[in-house]
């Protein structure tokens, strides 16, 4: 093997059979296009790592793609070699983008795995936000400022529960869709709308016109009155 103790300034093809050990020493690549190639000579595929116009690329030779790029300003990309944030991840085709796998293997009760999104607000304050999956049950959380909390889930049968954590025990009239409010305290649903606008609660059966609203509460700003329709009609207005 080759054993360097001092700064290598390589400009030119170097071969090297064996291993290469530096003690106290630098390696520079110097050229419009620096590159190392990791090849593997019992499996494909073959990787290098090179500058490419001050982006470090890690490229698949094999299979001619880029495979992870990190920008001058610190921004790394997956699926792109020009990152325009902190991460960012594309894909041409359809699919999964992005896969967090969290293998835990604490199995207390009550325990979490979560992505955690961190807004600083100033030198010694900030918000965050979480997004994970509850151990026990399997739904979908995302609370603010406390992995515990659970301010909305989803529920593993797509039941939406804000305020509430188990939105499936509203079933009796089949009204466990969406489920608001924490059973104590005063909860309440706001339809803001503009002073010429309507505000609307509709009970639909199909896509057409009026199946869109075989029943409906409806809110005339305007005329300042309330309708009650059924069968796609009005019956009262107050």
């Amino acid at each position: 093997y080759m054993k360097f103790k001092s700064d290598v300034d390589v400009e030119a093809a170097l071969a090297v059979s064996g291993d290469v050990q530096f003690t106290g020493g630098n390696l520079y690549l110097d050229g419009a296009f620096p590159r190392i190639w990791l090849r593997d000579t019992n499996d494909n595929p073959d990787y290098s790592i090179f500058n490419g116009n001050g982006t470090l690329r890690i490229y698949d030779d094999t299979n001619s793609a880029d495979r992870l790029s990190i920008s001058s300003a610190g921004n790394v990309g997956i699926g792109t070699t020009s990152p325009s944030a902190k991460l960012d991840v594309q894909q041409g085709t359809a699919g999964n983008i992005i896969s967090a796998e969290f293998d835990n293997l604490d199995y207390t009760s009550g325990n979490r795995n979560a992505i955690k999104v961190r807004q600083q607000i100033s030198a010694s304050g900030s918000y965050s936000a979480f997004l994970g999956s509850h151990k026990e049950t399997g739904n979908l959380f995302l609370s603010n400022d406390s992995i515990t909390a659970d301010h909305l889930v989803i529920d593993t049968s797509g039941n939406v529960g804000i305020g509430y954590t188990t939105p499936s025990d509203f079933t009796s009239v089949s009204a466990d869709n969406l489920v608001i409010g924490p059973l104590s305290g005063n909860n309440g649903i706001t339809v803001n709308s503009a002073t010429t606008g309507y505000g609307a609660l509709a009970f639909a059966d199909g896509t057409g016109a009026s199946d869109q609203y075989r029943g409906l509460v409806q809110y005339n700003h305007t005329a300042d009155s309330l309708a009650l329709f059924t069968n796609a009609t009005t019956k009262m207005t107050i």
